[in-house]
């Protein structure tokens, strides 16, 4: 998401406290942090904004604000670990027949989401869309409906995500007030019902969210104080009544502001030792003094 960052807004989200009841265990649940640096001199290269991860952490899919889809694979060392990437390739996207690309916000990839059955779910911001694909590289099949979603202007659903059964879930930049939660909806027989809420923590908005191996919803959520980002990284899991509905949410991470770029792409998947990993991308805005950026996070096994 490009930001016009206001003195005023600045002010606001620096001085918003910690509002709401998610659960903290911010202290333990993470066991190690590993970062990567992406650098490419393409003219077209940058604003990373969401990422799928394959199941056995080997290969990506992320996409970016300027309508590019990107592909590749992860160099990882013997205990896994982010050492580099490899064989990446870029595929334009395809908006539904009839619809323009030449201008950014009809071409704004905020967010991406993969189906059990392999379909593709994207979200575009700007002119707000929730589009579902059998192929990137062929149209949209499907259009789904946003109504209701109090959307607007540079506030669109970058947090989309899919259950195990098929289910989409999001959850729109934007709330009614500074105090209230941001909310969680399904889609259910077509209609958007609220299923969960998460918390402003720092002024911060959801950016991303990614339904991982262990049937948990892991959410992002993406902070500015006017001069650096902070990062909110929530475990959601399931209510005792089962999915759709959702349990309170607990902070897994929450980073110190400037302790990484802007963070916006979530993907959850298991390692070999049976770890859950959050895989992390930044949105760099194509600026000179931000960067590209891959950040993950091991889980402990015993989490509750």
């Amino acid at each position: 998401m490009h930001h016009r960052f206001a003195l005023v807004c600045a002010l606001i989200v620096a001085l918003t406290p910690m509002m709401g009841r998610a659960q903290s265990d911010a202290s333990n649940a993470v066991i190690a942090i590993h970062e990567l640096t992406w650098t490419s001199k393409a003219k077209s290269f940058g604003g990373l904004s969401g990422l799928e991860v394959s199941q056995d952490g080997r290969s990506f899919e992320a996409v970016s604000d300027f309508g590019i889809i990107y592909r590749g694979s992860f160099r990882r060392d013997t205990s896994e670990n982010l050492q580099g990437l490899e064989a990446v390739t870029t595929l334009n996207f395809v908006p539904q027949k009839g619809h323009a690309t030449k201008k950014k916000r009809d071409r704004d990839i905020e967010s991406m989401a993969k189906f059990p059955n392999g379909k593709t779910a994207l979200g575009i911001e700007g002119d707000h869309r929730l589009l579902i694909y059998d192929s990137l590289d062929q149209p949209p099949v499907y259009k789904v409906s946003l109504t209701n979603l109090a959307l607007g202007g540079n506030a669109g659903i970058e947090a989309v995500a899919v259950d195990p059964a098929g289910r989409l879930y999001v959850s729109p930049e934007r709330s009614i007030s500074l105090i209230v939660p941001f909310p969680i909806l399904a889609l259910i027989d077509k209609r958007w019902v609220k299923v969960g809420d998460v918390q402003r923590v720092f002024g911060g908005r959801p950016v991303g969210a990614d339904f991982g191996p262990d049937g948990n919803l892991y959410m992002l959520s993406r902070s500015f104080n006017g001069f650096a980002f902070a990062t909110t990284v929530y475990k959601i899991a399931p209510s005792p009544e089962g999915l759709p509905n959702l349990s309170e949410p607990t902070v897994l991470l929450q980073s110190q502001f400037g302790q990484f770029d802007n963070l916006e792409g979530i993907s959850a998947w298991r390692d070999k030792q049976g770890h859950i990993r959050l895989t992390l991308v930044s949105d760099d805005n194509k600026s000179a003094i931000q960067k590209t950026q891959f950040v993950e996070l091991t889980l402990r096994k015993d989490l509750p």
